[in-house]
């Protein structure tokens, strides 16, 4: 039995090598930890109560379109996580048209913190 789960645990490490190849490293990326939504949070709202406010909704959908974009790069097909993308930068974009007719001085600072016009 013991050579069994010696055997099944190499399986297991040659399966993760070769799924976390620099070939496919994108794909298996994870998604936003739980540090870094904590981060963004008391960045952008103040404390980290404050989840709903729209600077941090606006900067927790840029950092998950820029993890799907980093995925894209590599798996060119990918139409379901394009068509996923699309839906988040419209979200996106609502988020801040939204913030520019309410709020216009904290629109320009999130522009400018989030480097999202040029």
């Amino acid at each position: 039995a013991n050579i069994i789960i010696r055997r099944w645990f190499l399986s297991i490490d040659v399966f993760i090598y070769i799924c976390h190849s620099k070939k496919r490293k994108d794909a298996f990326k994870m998604k936003l930890t739980k540090e870094t939504r904590q981060e963004i949070v008391t960045k952008f709202g103040g404390n980290a109560k404050n989840t709903g406010a729209a600077e941090v909704q606006v900067a927790l959908l840029t950092e998950r379109i820029l993890h799907i974009t980093g995925h894209l790069g590599g798996q060119k097909n990918d139409v379901n996580s394009a068509r996923g993308l699309m839906r988040l930068v419209s979200q996106r974009k609502r988020l801040l048209h939204h913030l520019s007719e309410t709020n216009l001085t904290s629109y320009r600072q999130l522009i400018k913190d989030l480097n999202l016009r040029k």
